[in-house]
C-alpha cells in the first residue's frame, strides 16, 4: 500500500535550540513556529512552509530549502551557508545580518526582504536558467559581475 507523502504539521511549535540536523521535513507546516537557534545543518525542507516562524540565529547551513516558502520569516543572523534557496519566497523575510556565503538563490525575488548587513557577494546564481532572482537595493553594489550581469539581463528584458 501506497500512503502518499505524510508531511509534518509544526505549526506554532516551540522548538528553540532543537537539533534537527539531517532531518527531513519535506513540506512540513512549520507556520508561526520558534525556531531561534536550532540546528537544521543538512537538513531536506523542501516544499515546506515557514512562514512568519522564528529562525533568528538558527543554523541552516548546507540545507536544501527548494521552494521553501519564508514570507515574513525572522532569519536574522541565520547561517544558511552553503544552503539552496532555489526557488525561495522570502517576501517581508528579515535576513538581517545572515550569512548567505556560496549559497544557491536561483529564481529568489528578495526585493521586499530586509537584508540589511548581509553580504551577497559570493551567493551563487545559474544565469542560464535564473529568471526571476532580484536582489534588494541595499545590496546592490555588493554582488560585483554576477549583480551587474542579472541587471544587465533585467534591463534587456524590456
Amino acid at each position: 500500500d501506497h500512503l502518499g507523502r505524510l508531511t509534518a504539521n509544526l505549526s506554532g511549535a516551540n522548538l528553540e535550540g532543537a537539533d534537527l540536523s539531517n532531518a527531513t521535513l519535506e513540506g512540513a507546516n512549520v507556520h508561526k513556529a520558534n525556531l531561534s537557534g536550532a540546528d537544521l545543518r543538512n537538513a531536506d525542507l523542501c516544499h515546506a512552509t515557514f512562514s512568519g516562524a522564528d529562525l533568528s540565529g538558527a543554523d541552516l547551513s548546507t540545507a536544501n530549502m527548494h521552494d521553501v516558502i519564508f514570507r515574513g520569516a525572522n532569519l536574522s543572523d541565520a547561517n544558511l551557508s552553503g544552503a539552496n534557496l532555489s526557488g525561495a519566497d522570502l517576501d517581508g523575510a528579515n535576513l538581517s545580518g545572515a550569512d548567505l556565503s556560496n549559497t544557491w538563490i536561483t529564481n529568489v525575488d528578495f526585493s521586499s526582504a530586509n537584508v540589511t548587513g548581509v553580504d551577497l557577494s559570493s551567493v551563487m546564481v545559474d544565469p542560464d536558467t535564473d529568471y526571476k532572482t532580484r536582489l534588494p537595493t541595499q545590496a546592490r553594489g555588493r554582488q560585483g559581475e554576477r549583480e551587474d550581469k542579472l541587471i544587465r539581463d533585467e534591463e534587456s528584458n524590456y
